[in-house]
């Protein structure tokens, strides 16, 4: 029914989207998909790059990381609102916060011994324990300088690490 010759068949999707990797899927089909459709004249293809969520210096932010992880396949986001105003603190919309987790260098800055380092039941290691202190910290000091809790979002790469964030969000007050 779907193949018919007069059927209009409509088909959204984001190869970026985190829920195709948690759910094992195969993105070369889609991809194959997706080729297919740009080869065939009838086609149309329609980018859905309007973000309605975010400040449009946060969709900048966003739009840096993905060109510079996914290059030219990536379809930089555009505001579909104006946010008038500064981001609440006065300081930046967006910030890159990065803990080194490589090699050696994993721990400078953040003593073991000194902030309890163990990860919670679950974690694999240190490193997020890490990160999520620094992170924790940083939220601290933008709370501290008048930024409300409600005007902070925190994106994680996956749940799989949401207890040390919790309790280094917690820890942090």
């Amino acid at each position: 029914a779907l193949q018919g010759p007069e059927t209009r068949l409509f088909v959204v999707g984001d190869e970026f989207q985190s829920i195709y990797r948690f759910r094992h899927a195969d993105l070369e089909v889609f991809r194959e998909q997706r080729a297919a459709a740009a080869a065939d004249a009838a086609t149309d293809e329609l980018p859905l790059r309007g973000n309605f969520r975010s400040r449009p210096d946060v969709l900048g932010a966003v739009d840096f990381l993905g060109e510079a992880l996914f290059g030219e396949s990536f379809v930089p986001l555009e505001a579909g609102v104006d946010v008038a105003g500064e981001p609440p603190g006065g300081g930046p919309a967006a910030e890159l916060l990065i803990t080194d987790t490589t090699g050696d260098r994993a721990s400078e800055g953040w003593r073991a011994e000194e902030i309890e380092l163990e990860p919670p039941p679950g974690e694999k290691g240190a490193a997020c324990v890490a990160e999520a202190r620094f992170l924790a910290q940083r939220l601290r000091e933008l709370h501290d300088r008048g930024v409300e809790r409600g005007d902070m979002v925190v994106l994680l790469r996956a749940f799989a690490h949401v207890d040390a964030f919790e309790d280094a969000l917690e820890r942090a007050g």
